[in-house]
């Protein structure tokens, strides 16, 4: 056998064994984004589910608030329907939290109900935090994989885009 043959066939073998690495790499990464932009989805919908609950409220209390609390409640709903994008609708779902919880202290603590509605509120509130908390997790390991050697040449060659962050007004660091 002739060495230079056999050099030739040691250098395709590799060859195919470098290709088949990054065969894995290119699949594996893509699967990894995919999963990723899904479950941030996901987070982003049930946050989105949790923000039409708390609208609810304001039809529930009805005749318990006065006239102007229903009134900023209304218009800081509207800002959040209204919202452009994510960031936007994140800071108009905060200034509706603030109005709504200011409305719900002004009414007077008649029955049962009220406490309930009021638990409710606040179990709502931390759920919505909640939700923002796992969605800027997840986003930040998304982004943080995404600017990683050889995930950066796979996330910019399928197109996936960095994820903003959902920045609210009492988050300044996240875990």
């Amino acid at each position: 056998m002739d060495v230079g043959y056999l050099i030739l066939l040691i250098l395709a073998v590799l060859l195919v064994i470098v290709a088949v690495i990054m065969l894995v790499i290119i699949i594996s990464g893509f699967c990894f984004f995919n999963k990723k932009r899904r479950q941030i989805g996901a987070i982003y919908k049930n946050l989105r589910e949790c923000f039409d609950v708390r609208y609810q409220f304001v039809e529930k209390l009805g005749s318990l608030l006065k006239k102007s609390d229903k009134k900023i409640l209304m218009e800081a709903k509207e800002k959040c329907i209204s919202a452009q994008n994510a960031y936007e609708k994140v800071r108009a779902e905060e200034e509706f939290s603030k109005a709504l919880m200011v409305a719900i202290s002004t009414v007077p603590k008649s029955d049962k109900d009220m406490d309930k509605l009021k638990s409710d509120i606040q179990q709502a509130e931390e759920n919505m935090k909640n939700l923002i908390d796992s969605y800027n997790k997840e986003t930040m390991i998304y982004n943080e994989k995404r600017n990683k050697f050889p995930f950066k040449f796979i996330a910019k060659f399928f197109k996936f885009n960095e994820i903003n962050l959902l920045v609210t007004s009492n988050s300044n660091n996240i875990d």
